[in-house]
């Protein structure tokens, strides 16, 4: 039972480091995007990353643990990228294309975790989590894809 409970706590924290970043990267770019339907769309878009951020929170919470944010340097070093990569162009299709790039390697990290998971407990409520995270990434793709 105790592996069982690890696992699960694991594969939480995973799902959490994800969610954070992208509610992380959404803020950070928000602050070097214009007025316009691209920052709404982004806005929209980091209350569905913030809203998982809690829920698997408060998952993790339930099992009797904390949750664990990416360690500072990671963030650190993930905010400078950002930074640098929007210096010369904050343009609607290059914010776009930075987020698809974040956002697909969500989904890839997501799926490669909810496959290793379902391998050791197979708690349905936490894969159906991950499949809401990994289906709301995909939308968010499609949505980012109109600013190419």
């Amino acid at each position: 039972m105790e592996s069982i409970k690890t696992a699960e706590v694991e594969f939480l924290e995973k799902l959490y480091k994800n969610v954070k970043m992208g509610a992380d990267s959404i803020a950070k770019l928000l602050q070097r995007t214009e007025e316009g339907e691209l920052k709404k769309t982004l806005e929209e878009q980091m209350k569905g990353f913030q809203e998982f951020v809690s829920s698997v929170g408060k998952e993790i919470i339930r099992l009797g643990e904390t949750p664990k944010d990416e360690n500072a340097f990671t963030k650190f070093w993930a905010g400078v990228g950002m930074t640098m990569n929007t210096l010369m162009d904050t343009s609607d299709s290059h914010i776009a294309e930075i987020m698809i790039q974040g956002m697909t390697m969500g989904v890839t990290d997501t799926l490669k975790v909810m496959s290793e998971y379902r391998k050791e407990t197979g708690n349905g409520e936490i894969v159906k989590m991950a499949s809401g995270i990994v289906d709301f990434q995909e939308k968010c793709i499609e949505t980012l894809k109109n600013y190419l």
